[in-house]
């Protein structure tokens, strides 16, 4: 996925306003499955809320690309 692709998911998961850290922290397609609790504290995250939507849905793509 593209900077674009990753800001279009973060919307549909409430979380847009983060488009720009993840821009940032070079987050697209080819890592965003690899995201984890420090990963995302290491870029900055100090929403918890944030943290949980963000690895609920890399939790939910994950189980998409395996189907």
């Amino acid at each position: 996925w593209t900077d674009a692709h990753v800001a279009v998911w973060l919307s549909e998961i409430r979380c847009a306003h983060l488009a720009a850290t993840f821009r940032a922290n070079d987050i697209r397609g080819d890592v965003l499955l690899e995201l984890d609790q420090m990963i995302l504290k290491e870029m900055g995250m100090s929403s918890v809320g944030d943290r949980v939507r963000i690895l609920n849905g890399v939790k939910h793509l994950r189980q998409r690309c395996s189907a």
